[in-house]
């Protein structure tokens, strides 16, 4: 994905794992609930953040991933790898954009994070869900902790 950086077989393994649940999770449609999937002690976990909106029906998609970040940072200390995850938007070139799953992924003891995105077609399209290419490394980011 990057010629680069080396990222550890762990956290790519993980990045992966978020990737796919990431889009099993949008391929029946409506929109992702942000969750954070993080290593602790060998064993992988996943935790959603859904905050309710103003009706009982209504996802709060900005408090939700704001959740989401507050619970990945609250992992210091804790988990060996985090990666958090979120629906959002790529562009192509030519300015074209796609909906695609983002992952912010870390790994404990790294100067950065790192963000990762993988395009979809969404189950309301002509033609229904699909896999826009292939998984993409989108750049670094500051540290989650």
């Amino acid at each position: 994905m990057s010629d680069d950086i080396e990222f550890s077989e762990e956290l790519m393994e993980l990045v992966n794992k978020a990737l796919g649940h990431g889009l099993s999770s949008v391929s029946e449609g409506g929109p992702l609930v942000p969750f954070v999937m993080h290593e602790l002690a060998g064993k992988v976990s996943i935790q959603r953040h859904l905050v309710q909106g103003e009706t009982e029906d209504e996802l709060d998609l900005t408090e939700s991933v704001e959740s989401a970040r507050r619970f990945a940072a609250s992992l210091s200390g804790k988990a060996q790898r985090v990666a958090l995850v979120l629906e959002g938007r790529l562009s192509e070139p030519g300015g074209t954009k796609m909906d695609a799953i983002i992952v912010q992924a870390f790994e404990a003891g790294e100067p950065a994070s790192y963000h990762f995105g993988h395009g979809f077609r969404d189950a309301d399209s002509p033609g229904g869900f699909s896999h826009l290419g292939e998984g993409l490394f989108l750049g670094e980011a500051p540290p989650l902790w």
